[in-house]
């Protein structure tokens, strides 16, 4: 598995397997709010690296050049109109992200408020952002995965990375993560010391078939 590369705006392309996004698990913490924000940079630059066009088809491994990139990314909520929250973290990792690679504002393209119950919603806000010229879709919510299968399979020259989700494939289609296995922790730790019966409730976000 290859080792993400940091990389400066001095960098004209680069060479990546997108599969190796799958390190962002075992790579970045989750520290508070932060933690988004070099997830989304290890995650997008591991897509970024591997996009690229040969006589239109596409090829993992080969450069690409930083000007050519464009990125769709669809958010869950507004973000631009938030101050905290997971679309808001989410934001500030990619703000961050076109910063380091020097990417201009025309190569992000948000669509914004995309429910996740809303699946034709959801494909209609990815099929756009393609249709706009992105060839890297980042999906920043569970209930966007099928929809990425769907479409990676239909465009193998544009690079899917999903969040929080577990299906992938072997070129042009990944997913990514934190170890909020440690935020957890911490907060099971906190619970502990404040609990008066000796009994914590945990809220899941997915049940346990999941």
């Amino acid at each position: 598995m290859n080792k993400i590369k940091n990389l400066t705006a001095d960098d004209k392309s680069f060479i990546f397997n997108p599969l190796s996004v799958w390190s962002v698990r075992s790579t970045f913490p989750l520290i508070g709010g932060k933690a988004v924000n070099f997830l989304v940079i290890a995650a997008t630059l591991a897509a970024l690296a591997g996009c690229a066009h040969d006589g239109g088809q596409w090829r993992p491994g080969k450069p690409f050049p930083l000007e050519k990139i464009i990125i769709g990314v669809i958010h869950i909520s507004d973000p631009v109109n938030e101050t905290s929250g997971y679309a808001y973290e989410h934001e500030r990792g990619i703000r961050e992200m076109r910063d380091r690679l020097g990417l201009g504002p025309e190569q992000i393209i948000r669509k914004v408020n995309v429910a996740e119950a809303d699946q034709d919603g959801i494909e209609s806000a990815t099929r756009d952002c393609i249709a706009l010229g992105a060839n890297i879709i980042i999906a920043t919510s569970y209930g966007y995965m099928d929809t990425c299968e769907k479409l990676a399979g239909e465009f193998p020259q544009v690079v899917f990375a999903h969040a929080t989700g577990h299906k992938n494939n072997d070129t042009n289609f990944t997913n990514y993560f934190g170890r909020i296995y440690q935020a957890r922790f911490l907060s099971g730790i906190a619970a502990g010391l404040k609990t008066k019966t000796n009994r914590i409730g945990y809220v899941a976000a997915m049940g346990k078939e999941n």
